[in-house]
């Protein structure tokens, strides 16, 4: 079996979008109430960070679905879009 390089980005980006809500979060200033510009460059930043780390999800579920083959490959990268879809979901159900 051939190995599989993965980027710094697959690392990065995961951890980049956990600091990022921990900060939010631990700061206990709400978003919606600072200026217009900070809240367009935290809805900015947090979609890009969001988007790339849902490519490095999916890249990790491909990488998994090419080691255990077909079928289980397949189902794999299923649970890995469901769960992300559903995430999403949940999220815009919770904070409108």
């Amino acid at each position: 079996m051939t190995g599989y390089a993965r980027s710094v980005t697959s690392y990065t980006m995961p951890l980049a979008a956990l600091a990022m809500a921990l900060a939010v979060r631990a700061s206990g200033v709400s978003v919606d109430e600072g200026s217009l510009n900070v809240r367009i460059l935290v809805g900015a930043l947090s979609s890009a960070i969001m988007f790339i780390t849902i490519f490095v999800v999916l890249d990790h579920a491909e990488a998994l679905a090419r080691r255990v083959g077909e079928p289980y490959g397949t189902l794999v990268l299923t649970f890995a879009v469901t769960a992300i879809e559903v995430s999403i979901i949940v999220s815009m159900m919770l904070h409108g």
